[in-house]
This record gives structure tokens, C-alpha cells and sequence, in this order.
């Protein structure tokens, strides 16, 4: 037999090398299909959630409300709403998780998962998050639930500010009370304190040659939360005496004339807001019913209608800036959205499992936000509110969240009971940390003509920061 010598040009060496490469990568991704393929759920990222999640998150164990043992599951979503964006891994809520750019980090114990499992989930998602092999690619979602088009609302052609307002304090307390109730003027450099069987009006602004705007007196018990009206002429307050007797009062701020006295309720109120057109009020508190009252031609006799979904103490009411909805929220965690006008329940939101403590609507009265003791902040949108599930959830203040309040350009702020208040984006991004309460902060405003931020903390402090940049601008006293 005689000996044969191959010889093979550089040519042929160079082509089997790239066809050994391409096998190589092929074999990685488990493969055998052309590069331009997507990746998909059944072959692919199924096994990787497979070895480091379905021992959470399964049909029997959801934690989150989220179980990723199926596609159908997973496209569902979790209790803080759509966690996949097909097309795009970054704004997908699970792949910010698995990286660890979000908490709660998955998995909990601290180590991320493999680089190259992340990678597999980073290009399904960003192929499409379809499901199997030859599946249609989902279509990116255009995030319009959280792009604010609609106008921010019209600046009064007159300004209200306190004018002449009495500045005599009617209570003697020993320390500086707490201020759990805090309001902004919309449209005025004005902010509400609610104080000792008072409240107190301050001029927003740091360098203001008189800073004390005036004192209005609260003879019933004490007043416990404040809103001014969409268009700053009016303020509302609501308190009393717990579990006695509660009422609401409605001042015209530039004369600090006293318009409306009402209510007879038999515990103080914890919640109230003025609808934008100045018809009705909705007030909450511990005897777990919304009230909503009609205030056109008010009389003594006027009876509320009593809205007794609730199971617990509503804690959270407020208008949409439009007047079309009001959302409340109360001590279990229950959340509902209504029709302002009639009170009519549109739909129970059951994302928090602790106390909803603050709820504020953002200026194109499409989008509202809910915070909790849990320490949780909820975005919602009301176009896809029958869902039951929140566009945005994220931890946002361990121990707990007090209250929060949109800004004009539809940022949120919010404190809480880690000593801090902080700037927030829709996609739960902390934009900015105001630092140096050194307490827990009670309680948020934000106002927008002195562009400040205000907090009110257990010592009984009311402090102040730059909105742009978080420097500190000195404090203001809640009983001056």
C-alpha cells in the first residue's frame, strides 16, 4: 500500500476554521439555524430561568406574582405590572432584575447569574421575547403609559397669595409639632403647614423679605391633612378629634376668609381633596368610607355619599387634576379607582401588601402613583388600570414610604422612613436624594415657583432643598 500525502492549501485551513467557529457558536446557543435567527423561550431561555428562578417563581410559589415556568406565564407579568418589554432588555423590568440594576435582585442571594445566561435573556428579549422556534416576533411596545403629552394646566390670570393674613399663633405646644400634613400652591410661591390647632402659610421662597404669610385657626381638634385647589385660590384642610368627631374647612387664600365648614363624621378625617372644579369633596379616615360631598349650594342638613368598599381605614384620596377620577387607599393595602362624579367603583387595585400611605395623580391626569409602608412606590396608568397591575413598581424607601407628590414635568418625590426624600423617574430611577432630615420624613411637597422641595420629619422639623440640584435651603417652623 502505498503512502498518500494531503496537503491543504490556506485557502481550504481557512474555511474549515470559520466553519468550526460557526459550529462552536451554534453549539452555545444551543442551535443549529442560521445567526440571523432569534432566540426563543422554548429553547433557550426557558432553561435558564429553569436553573435559577422556578424555585420562586413557579405556578405553586409566585413570589411577586410571578411565575416563569411557561411563556404565557411569564408575558402576564408580576405584581409590579409588565415585566418583559419585547425588543428592548433594558426597559424590561426581569432583565434589570437578573443584572441586578433593580431591586429586589434576582436571584436574593447576592450573586449574580452566569454572564452568559444574562446574555441569553439580554438577545431573546431584544429579538423579540418571541416563544418558540419560528414564532413571530413581539412588536416593542411604545411606552406611551408613561410619556406625558397632555398640557401641564392653564396659570390663573390672577395669581392667589395671602394678603394681610393674621401671623398670631392660637397654640402653645412645647416642642414643634409634626408635620404630617404639607401642601404646595400650584401656581404661588406658598406652602401650607399643618400645625398645633392651626395652619400655618409661609412664602416658598428662601430669600422673601417676610417668609410668614399668615395663621388660620382650627378650633375642632387638629387639622391632619391639606391640599390646595388645582388653581391655588383655595385651601382645604381636614382633621379633628380621633375618634370623636371629624370636618373639613376651605379657605380663600388671599384673604384667609373661612368659605365652608362641614361635616359630621365620628372619627377625625385622614384624607381629603377638593375637585377641580370646587363641587365636591372626598374625605377618608378611620371609619373606612370614602365621603363624597356635593358643595354647590352646601347646608348644614347636606348628607354625603358614603362609598364602603374599603376594608380598613382609607388612609389616601385624591382627584385627577381633570375631575374625571378619584383613587383612594387605605390601611390593608387596598387601592380603588372611581368616577369622581358618582363615586362609581371602576377598579380595585391590589398591588400593595402593606398600607397605602400617599396617593398623588401627575399633571395630565393620565398617570397616578400610590406609596406604601411596605416602602413600595406604584406607577399606574388609567387606560390600563383593568389589569389590576401597576406600569411601575419599585422599592423606593426601606421601612416604609409616607408621601409623594408629582412635579410639573411628571417626576415624583417622595420620603419616607429612612431619613430621606428623594427625586424619582417613571421607570424608577432615583434622579435625586435629598439628605440631612436625620429623621423620618413625614411628609413631601414640591413647589415648583421657588423650585424647592419641602419635608416635614418627626423632630417637628419642615426642611427645604433645591429641587435642580438637592442643596440644603434652610428650615421653616411648623408652630413660628
Amino acid at each position: 500500500m502505498s503512502s498518500r500525502t494531503f496537503i491543504f492549501s490556506p485557502v481550504c485551513v481557512s474555511g474549515l476554521l470559520i466553519c468550526v467557529c460557526l459550529s462552536a457558536v451554534q453549539g452555545a446557543w444551543g442551535v443549529d439555524q442560521a445567526e440571523s435567527e432569534p432566540l426563543n423561550f422554548t429553547e433557550h431561555a426557558k432553561s435558564v430561568f429553569r436553573a435559577h428562578c422556578v424555585s420562586c417563581h413557579n405556578s405553586n410559589k409566585t413570589e411577586g406574582d410571578l411565575d416563569l415556568t411557561s411563556y404565557s406565564a411569564l408575558m402576564q407579568g408580576s405584581s409590579s405590572g409588565d415585566v418583559i418589554e419585547p425588543g428592548s432588555a433594558d426597559d424590561s423590568h426581569l432583565f434589570q432584575l437578573v443584572t441586578h440594576a433593580e431591586s429586589p435582585k434576582m436571584p436574593p442571594s447576592g450573586q449574580r447569574i452566569p454572564a452568559e445566561d444574562i446574555e441569553i435573556i439580554r438577545n431573546w428579549i431584544d429579538g423579540g421575547a418571541i416563544n418558540a422556534s419560528g414564532s413571530t416576533p413581539v412588536r416593542k411596545r411604545k411606552r406611551r403609559s408613561l410619556e406625558m403629552t397632555a398640557a401641564i394646566g392653564v396659570r390663573p390670570e390672577t395669581v392667589a397669595m395671602p394678603v394681610d393674613l393674621p401671623v398670631e399663633s392660637f397654640a402653645k405646644t412645647t416642642r414643634d409639632p409634626i408635620a404630617v400634613g404639607l401642601a404646595s400652591n400650584p401656581w404661588a410661591p406658598v406652602i401650607a403647614v399643618a400645625a398645633a390647632n392651626q395652619v400655618v402659610l409661609y412664602h416658598s421662597a428662601p430669600d422673601a423679605k417676610e417668609r410668614l404669610l399668615g395663621i388660620l385657626p382650627w378650633e375642632k381638634g387638629q387639622p391632619t391633612t391639606l391640599r390646595f385647589s388645582r388653581d391655588g385660590s383655595r385651601l382645604i384642610a381636614g382633621g379633628g378629634r380621633a375618634a370623636v368627631s371629624g370636618s373639613f374647612v376651605v379657605w380663600n387664600v388671599t384673604t384667609g376668609k373661612r368659605e365652608l365648614t362641614l361635616g359630621d363624621e365620628l372619627d377625625s378625617i385622614l384624607a381629603v381633596d377638593l375637585s377641580a372644579d370646587g363641587k365636591r369633596v372626598a374625605t377618608g379616615g378611620p371609619e373606612k368610607v370614602v365621603r363624597l360631598y356635593s358643595i354647590d349650594e352646601p347646608k348644614a342638613e347636606n348628607r354625603p355619599t358614603e362609598l364602603r368598599e374599603h376594608t380598613d381605614w382609607v388612609t389616601a384620596v385624591e382627584f385627577s387634576p381633570d375631575g374625571k377620577y378619584l383613587v383612594s387607599g387605605d390601611r390593608s393595602g387596598g387601592l380603588i379607582l372611581r368616577i369622581a362624579s358618582t363615586g362609581e367603583n371602576l377598579f380595585r387595585l391590589p398591588s400593595h401588601k402593606a398600607s397605602v400611605t400617599s396617593v398623588s395623580w401627575r399633571a395630565d391626569s393620565k398617570v397616578f402613583a400610590s406609596a406604601s409602608e411596605s416602602g413600595k412606590i406604584s406607577f399606574w396608568n388609567v387606560s390600563s388600570a383593568a389589569s389590576g397591575k401597576p406600569v411601575k413598581s419599585f422599592d423606593a424607601h426601606s421601612g416604609g414610604c409616607l408621601s409623594i407628590a408629582f412635579t410639573r414635568e411628571g417626576d415624583l418625590v417622595s420620603g419616607g422612613r429612612d431619613n430621606l426624600a428623594a427625586l424619582w423617574n417613571l421607570k424608577g430611577k432615583q434622579l435625586r436624594k435629598f439628605s440631612g432630615s436625620n429623621e423620618i420624613v413625614v411628609s413631601v411637597a414640591v413647589n415648583e415657583e421657588a423650585g424647592l422641595v419641602f419635608a416635614g420629619n418627626f423632630a417637628g422639623q419642615l426642611k427645604s432643598w433645591q429641587l435642580k440640584d438637592g442643596k440644603p435651603r434652610g428650615d421653616l417652623e411648623t408652630n413660628p
